[in-house]
């Protein structure tokens, strides 16, 4: 008898709940959509992609996130895309016409969602003609991420990077992985060349630098 009741009692239950579930369906889902915003202003389907970067990479986007919230977004919302990787034909070393290594540097770390790897090298031929090429590069996603040549050697800023107006715009960043080739222009003089810069103008931030040690001058 008692477990007839009791069954009865959640047949019951679970009448009224089917019956009134649009008024309190609103209630669950919202405290669901709380539960999963880990990161205000990011869509709820990249919410879990952000729970899964490292803990010190969460923690930089959110400390950046209480003095730059825009900045933060755009960073967090382009480094969670599939890294553009640079075309096929740069994957092989072009054949050159008796190049010497001009000038060459390390991509460096700049924090711990600025972080980037590889080697850029500028090859001079014969002609005096040159040619840049990043070697096992990788960086996260930037937007409108471009290519400078800088005469500072460890530049923080745009302002730096552009100091005495020598600062060479040489492109679009060919991809966000992988070897990758640029004809510099003739104009480029190498004894004022101090660094390679990836730079983001969309957001004013400097994404990675290589301090260059120039071989020729």
């Amino acid at each position: 008898m008692r477990l007839r009741l009791l069954l009865l009692f959640i047949g019951a239950i679970l009448v009224v709940a089917t019956y009134t579930f649009p008024f309190w369906q609103p209630l669950v889902q919202q405290d669901a959509a709380v539960q999963e915003i880990a990161f205000p202003g990011l869509a709820l389907d990249l919410q879990d992609e952000f729970l899964s970067l490292p803990p010190e990479q969460q923690r930089a986007y959110l400390n950046l996130r209480q003095t730059e919230p825009e900045q933060a977004l755009a960073m967090l919302v382009a480094a969670l895309q599939p890294r553009r990787a640079a075309p096929e034909d740069d994957q092989e070393m072009p054949e050159l016409n008796a190049p010497i290594t001009a000038a060459t540097g390390t991509f460096l770390t700049l924090d711990a969602i600025r972080s980037a790897r590889g080697t850029a090298t500028i090859f001079q031929q014969a002609d005096n003609s040159l040619l840049m090429r990043f070697e096992d590069f990788a960086m996260p996603n930037a937007p409108d991420a471009r290519v400078y040549l800088s005469p500072a050697s460890e530049p923080a800023t745009s302002e730096e990077m552009l100091a005495e107006e020598t600062a060479v715009e040489v492109g679009e960043l060919r991809g966000a992985i992988g070897n990758q080739n640029y004809v510099l222009p003739s104009s480029v003089d190498l004894t004022l060349v101090r660094s390679v810069v990836i730079y983001s103008p969309q957001l004013d931030l400097i994404y990675t630098y290589a301090p260059l040690f120039v071989r020729v001058g």
